[in-house]
């Protein structure tokens, strides 16, 4: 973000917190904020950070439409559905420091912060990283949340959040959305699926199908998203075995098959399947409610 825009997002920021923290709390906070603006020592900024919960809580914001809205108009696939009143306050922190400091010292500090990190803190990171005037000085951060072992850290990155989309190459990024896979975590979260899908993955997906077929395990319907427009005759052999699974798995297929390029897989759901490529067609069947319709 430029130094507009995070003028914008602090206030944004101030804002959600001002609606729903007590005035006291809300003070407390705003001091802080204006300490580390005012160019407030490491020592500052890492306390505040720390201690941003005793003030805010941890309750979902909740966010009404208007400020969904705002969100997502300051910066594409900013979500703030899932955010907390303590990753609110924390990124408001977060902006603070990079309002005052030059950005690569900024990163510094967080590189910094990240070391020393509780779970909640970590989770207030990786929701902010996109929230930086040098977003790629912190990729590391974001590496590390995908190779995490704590889940919610993992998901903090991969789910609702900018960031990757952005900033991550093919191989950090094939590598995020085959992690969803195996720990059962929506694709449908991941901001950017589908301008990111790539001829790498939908291979890796393909593969990673068979094997789990083989071994008798279940294949995610939401892997054919990312098949569907590099498919080749090896992923159209696949889909095709899924469609006459579960169904579920069958609507998946559907959808993935409805966007092969050659059109092959599109004639052969008119043949084998003419009520699912209708539902397709009609806009009755889509990745949104593919699991519930």
């Amino acid at each position: 973000m430029n130094s507009s825009e995070l003028i914008s997002a602090q206030a944004l920021l101030t804002s959600l917190l001002k609606t729903r923290l007590n005035a006291e709390a809300f003070t407390a906070l705003a001091s802080k904020q204006t300490e580390i603006e005012n160019g407030a020592s490491d020592k500052t900024f890492f306390t505040a950070f720390s201690m941003a919960m005793r003030f805010s809580g941890k309750a979902l914001l909740n966010p009404n439409e208007s400020e969904l809205t705002s969100a997502q108009s300051l910066h594409a696939g900013w979500n703030i559905s899932d955010w907390t009143c303590d990753m609110t306050a924390r990124a408001s922190l977060i902006v603070a420091l990079h309002n005052s400091t030059p950005a690569d010292q900024a990163a510094a500090r967080l590189l910094a912060l990240h070391q020393t990190a509780d779970l909640n803190e970590h989770i207030a990171i990786a929701k902010s990283l996109f929230l930086m005037p040098s977003p790629e000085a912190v990729l590391h951060i974001a590496r590390e949340g995908i190779r995490s072992n704590m889940r919610s850290v993992f998901e903090a990155i991969c789910q609702h959040n900018p960031y990757p989309a952005q900033y991550f190459d093919e191989v950090a990024w094939n590598q995020m959305v085959v992690k969803c896979l195996f720990v059962d975590i929506p694709l449908r979260g991941i901001y950017g699926l589908d301008k990111r899908a790539n001829p790498t993955l939908a291979q890796i997906l393909v593969d990673l199908a068979k094997e789990r077929w083989a071994a008798s395990r279940p294949v995610s319907p939401e892997m054919w998203r990312c098949v569907g427009p590099f498919a080749d005759g090896e992923g159209v052999t696949a889909m095709k075995r899924a469609l006459g699974a579960t169904p579920t798995e069958a609507r998946g297929a559907a959808l993935g098959l409805s966007v092969e390029k050659s059109g092959v897989g599109k004639r052969w759901l008119e043949q084998e399947a003419p009520d699912l490529l209708r539902a397709v067609t009609e806009g009755r069947l889509t990745w949104e409610n593919y699991d519930h319709v």
